[in-house]
Parts: structure tokens; sequence; C-alpha cells
């Protein structure tokens, strides 16, 4: 499945990712927000609708979500533990990536910090994850080929 060096990069992710939340994401005069404290604003400012609401509205669960992926790859359930790890990492990462993206308003402009930390994070889980489970299939694969590229339970011939 898994290396214990590509969980110890995925488990890396996701701290850097519960993080980021907590760093500097708005600046509004001379005020910095972190994540939590934006969503709030801006669910309470402007409302909203679809998915953008709702996401605002559970942004906080990105931590719990974080912290049961950990949870659940420490007692061993690897699959579900990345799962919950690929959710949280698409999710923040999907946000963070936006954030930075946002153009800068006379009145409030996204901090760089918070959403870079952030969308570094859910990289580092995510090429953890795609490199991990993609790498020890083709070790396998290499491994059962002789050295003239024949499969090494088959007589050559």
């Amino acid at each position: 499945m898994l290396s214990a060096a590509a969980l110890v990069v995925v488990a890396a992710g996701l701290i850097r990712v519960v993080v980021g939340t907590f760093l500097p994401w708005l600046r509004t005069g001379l005020a910095s927000r972190n994540s939590f404290r934006a969503a709030g604003l801006i669910r309470r400012l402007l409302h909203p609708p679809g998915i953008a609401g709702v996401l605002l509205a559970g942004w906080p669960a990105i931590v719990a979500i974080s912290a049961l992926a950990l949870a659940l790859l420490a007692a061993g359930l690897r699959r579900s533990g990345l799962a919950l790890a690929a959710v949280a990492a698409l999710t923040a990462g999907a946000v963070a990536v936006t954030t930075l993206l946002l153009p800068a308003r006379s009145y409030a402009a996204a901090a760089t910090s918070g959403p870079a930390v952030t969308a570094a994070g859910a990289a580092l889980v995510l090429a953890a994850i795609l490199l991990g489970v993609g790498l020890p299939r083709v070790g396998r694969a290499r491994s059962r080929q002789g050295s003239s590229g024949a499969r090494a339970d088959r007589p050559a011939g």
C-alpha cells in the first residue's frame, strides 16, 4: 500500500494544512484574520449561495477531518485515513489556491502566509498519496522480471 515514509509525508502535510488555517488569510485595514474568522466574516457580510456557503459554514471541520485522518492512520486504518486525508487536502487546497488568486480590493486583500502554507500542505498530502500508491506497484513489477527482461517465473526460450 503506502510506505512508512509516504505516511510520514501525509501526516506532515496534514499538520501543515491545519497550521496554515490558523495563519493570516485576510487583511482588512490593519486587522489580519485567520481562515476561520475570514470565513465567518464572508458568511455574515456576503451570504454566499450554494456550495460556497456550504464550504464556508463547514470550514472549521477541516481541522477535525485532518485530525481524524491522522488518528485513523496512526491506528493502522490506512485506506480510511488516506481517503479522509485526500478529502481534507483537496478541499483545503482548493480553498487556499482560490484565496491566493483573488484580486486585492481597496477594503480587503488576501494574506499570503495562511493560504500558501495550507496549499503547500495539501500538495504534500496529495503527492505522497499519489506517488506512494503508484511507486510500489512499479517496484513489484520490476522485481518479478529477470535481468533479461523476461519474467522470472518463466523459463527463457
